[in-house]
């Protein structure tokens, strides 16, 4: 299946598969990170409610605050990989501190991030070492 494909093209392969599975990775992070709402009761359904006493309030609780800098951590995961993971690792940390949401943006930055990182170590090995080959024909 490879046989045509010499050791460049397998690196460059590579690469790409990794890039690939690490986006398919951060997604699902991402995805199965963010919290669920629940229900909450209403005080009508609590003991001790008299029949017929109604509740105004939503049956929903109030949605965490989204941390910024797990947003930009997401989205620097595009452009510059570093602060991806810079702003990844805040994020993670003041979400622990202060229970805000956004902790799936936060995971999936820092996979990306490191992926891009690692991607541009590749690219610099290849550069090199394809810049420094001799070739004599």
């Amino acid at each position: 299946m490879f046989a045509g494909l010499n050791g460049w093209h397998l690196v460059i392969l590579l690469a790409v598969l990794v890039v690939v599975a690490g986006v398919v990775v951060a997604i699902s992070v991402a995805v199965s990170g963010s919290k669920r709402r629940q229900l909450a009761p209403s005080p009508a359904a609590q003991p001790g409610v008299p029949y017929g006493t109604t509740y105004a309030g939503a049956p929903y609780g109030a949605a965490p605050r989204t941390n910024t800098m797990a947003i930009l951590s997401l989205i620097f995961a595009f452009f510059f990989s570093l602060l991806a993971v810079i702003f990844g690792h805040v994020a993670r940390s003041q979400i622990g501190r202060t229970g805000e949401g956004g902790r799936g943006l936060a995971t999936a930055g820092l996979i990306l991030g490191h992926l891009g990182i690692l991607g541009g170590v590749i690219a610099v090995i290849v550069g090199v070492v394809a810049a420094t080959s001799v070739h004599y024909y």
